[in-house]
């Protein structure tokens, strides 16, 4: 897959997981889930990153929801996921895209999406934990 497609893709698809969660609910975010553990595989086959964190914490996110544990522990794990994001997120904001393209081998507007892409990941599984808190609440 180009660049350009997958420089695209990280802003499309955290807009449309975003859009989902806030319009179709919590459920929506197990599909998420499962698009995002689909590109850790894709990331370890062919790259950029050497190794994904997200293949084990998205995948215990889906677990957690399949097989309903309580509203504490899915919001946990969906907590886990964001600093799967923001620990990321808050190391390459201290860097420059075109550090950040260098060390990765891509181009700076890649490295440009993908801190913004970090950064609304990680409001977004925020916002997915607090929501199961909420649920579990109700």
């Amino acid at each position: 897959m180009s660049d350009t497609i997958l420089t695209a893709l990280m802003p499309a698809s955290i807009t449309v997981a975003a859009v989902a969660l806030a319009s179709g609910g919590l459920g929506t975010a197990l599909y998420a889930s499962g698009f995002y553990w689909l590109w850790a595989c894709k990331n370890l086959a062919v790259g950029p990153l050497k190794r994904d964190a997200g293949l084990i914490t998205f995948a215990l996110y889906a677990a957690s929801v399949l097989q309903g544990w309580p509203a504490r522990r899915c919001a946990g794990c969906a907590f886990l996921l964001a600093a799967n994001y923001g620990v990321p997120c808050a190391m390459m904001l201290m860097a420059s895209p075109r550090s950040i393209a260098k060390k990765l081998r891509k181009t700076e507007p890649w490295a440009s999406a993908f801190r913004l892409y970090l950064g609304a990941g990680t409001l977004y599984w925020l916002c997915v934990g607090a929501m199961h808190l909420r649920a579990g609440t109700a």
